[in-house]
């Protein structure tokens, strides 16, 4: 008897994806490794070809200080927070404690200029800033024209008067944190347009598996 070959067709409307009706994407993309201590998750080699490895365990307890520390500054469920950092460790670790606490990221290009920065934090209406030495200026010089923003950490660098540094919050949060519990298609992220063909636009990305 010859076996019935399913058509593209048959396959795709029978395919089911199960998305849980919680999810909380800070939490599944880490936690779920973690118990394993030695599982690596993170290798960064700095400019000077220095190495640093994180794994699972360390980006977990990072992460959940980290977004102790964004609750106590105010930070809570639908909150926008920029992240204006180079691909560092940081920003990983900022991306999955904003996940945590149920807030929206932003992730902000490097080389964008004070004017391009500030429509996005301002049309994003972001409360907070996460940004290294290199860029803080750019941040302060639209301090004044965004009158959400609230909150500005700095990672790398001497913190002035007014910004926090990243790292004195970690080290002084719990690494104890329970994730909000968010439902999957509850956004953690906003991803703004290039803009070349008019003002950039904003769309939030649901955090469904």
């Amino acid at each position: 008897m010859l076996e019935h070959k399913r058509t593209y067709e048959e396959v795709y409307n029978s395919f089911r994806w199960p998305v849980p009706e919680y999810y909380n994407i800070g939490a599944d993309v880490c936690d779920k490794w973690a118990e394993e201590r030695y599982r690596l998750a993170l290798k960064y080699e700095d400019e000077e070809a220095r190495t640093e490895k994180f794994t699972f365990w360390d980006i977990k307890g990072l992460s959940n200080r980290l977004a102790n520390a964004l609750k106590v500054h105010g930070i809570e469920r639908g909150d926008r927070v920029g992240i204006f950092l180079p691909q560092y460790p940081e920003t990983a670790i900022s991306h999955i404690a904003i996940y945590r606490v149920a807030g929206i990221a932003i992730p902000l290009f490097i080389l964008f200029g004070p004017d391009a920065l500030e429509y996005r934090l301002g049309n994003s209406e972001a409360k907070a800033i996460i940004t290294d030495g290199a860029n803080l200026e750019k941040v302060l010089q639209n301090k004044d024209q965004l009158a959400h923003l609230k909150i500005i950490i700095v990672t790398k660098g001497k913190p002035e008067e007014g910004v926090l540094d990243f790292w004195k919050l970690v080290e002084n949060g719990s690494p104890y944190f329970e994730a909000v519990r968010t439902k999957a298609d509850d956004p953690p992220l906003i991803v703004y347009t290039s803009g070349t063909t008019g003002p950039p636009k904003g769309a939030l990305q649901a955090q469904r598996p």
